[in-house]
Formats: structure tokens, sequence, C-alpha cells
């Protein structure tokens, strides 16, 4: 009779325990153990490109001019800005004098919500005087808005072991933003609409 009580006792007990093991797995995290949701601001990103044109002054005085082609990806962490731009610069140089001089700068810079903007980067220019030059480039200029057009004014500044070359550059650019594909559409709407506030 006590062996039978004592097992009946023991199974009694083997089964409180895996019942409350199993409803412990059964209850819902605290919230403390959850983890946190982003609270943070999506970045707004946009992609603008557009023809360029310009003239270049070399150390010895002579102008040559420039056409080509700028694409630009920024970001801002609203729309007002400030926006943090990468620039990419393909230009031409010297077709009046039947040349062909190609150059390629990228920018990293800035701009303010007045429209001011700054930049540094790396420069390289194939042909010319000599076959082949690498320079750093300094860039300033302030990017007007005509309607959804944006049009910039920059005075660049290439320096290398020959001394400092001035470009004076303008040209438009049209901005199309860049949207997430898994993005709601209702977002993407709303993001449309805002998108116009952005220099």
């Amino acid at each position: 009779m006590t062996g039978r009580i004592r097992w009946g006792c023991a199974a009694l007990l083997l089964r409180l325990l895996t019942s409350s093991d199993a409803a412990l797995a059964q209850e819902p995290e605290s919230p403390s153990a959850v983890a946190p949701a982003d609270t943070e601001p999506p970045v707004l990103q946009y992609d603008l490109s557009g023809p360029r044109a310009g003239v270049t002054i070399s150390p010895n005085g002579d102008a040559r001019s420039q056409f080509g082609w700028h694409m630009e990806h920024q970001a801002s962490p609203g729309t007002r800005g400030p926006w943090f731009v990468v620039e990419t610069v393909l230009l031409v140089g010297g077709v009046e004098y039947r040349t062909f001089v190609p150059n390629g700068t990228l920018i990293f810079g800035f701009r303010l919500p007045s429209g001011y903007e700054f930049g540094i980067g790396p420069s390289l220019t194939i042909g010319g005087p000599t076959s082949f030059r690498s320079s750093l480039v300094v860039a300033g200029g302030r990017s007007f808005r005509v309607g959804g057009i944006r049009v910039p004014v920059n005075l660049a500044v290439a320096a290398d072991k020959d001394g400092a070359r001035y470009t004076f550059v303008t040209g438009w650019a049209i901005r199309n933003p860049v949207r997430d594909p898994g993005e709601p559409i209702e977002s993407r709407r709303t993001r449309s609409i805002t998108r116009g506030s952005a220099p």
C-alpha cells in the first residue's frame, strides 16, 4: 500500500512539473524580452542625371570647352534635407581644338536646404598635354529649382603637380525617387507627393 502511494505521488508530481513547463512555454514573452521595433524614420533617396556644359581654365590661361553628363545619388533623413550626395561627372573637353580629352570625376559631398553644395573627390583625365593626369577636385556652388528641374551652377578647382585648373560648369537634372520594390503602394504615393519639397 505504501509503495502504491509513493508511486502515485511521484506520478502526480511529474505530471505537475511537465504541465507547468508546457504552460511556461506557451506564455507570451514579456515586453522587455521582445526585440524593439525599428523606430528610425525612412531615408529618402533620389537619383539625378542630366547634361553638363562648361569651360576649363588651365594653369597657363588656356580655355577649353567641356560637355558631358552628370549622375548623382542623394540621400536625406527628411524631405527638407540636408542631402548627402555622390556625384559622377563625365566630360569631354577641347572639341573646338579638334581634340578629344575625356575626364571623369567622383565627388562626395552634401547639399544644404538653401541649395548651396560642396564636395571633394578624385578626378582622372586621359589625353591632352599629358597622356594621363590625376588630380584632387574641390567643388562648390548652388542649385536652383525651376519647377521640377534642378539647375546647378558650380565652380571646381582641380589641383595636381602642374598647378590648379578651374572649371565652371552648369546644366540641369531631373530627380527620380528611388523606391523599395517591397514598399507598400500607399507609402509610395505619400513619398511621391512629398518629394517636391527637396531642392
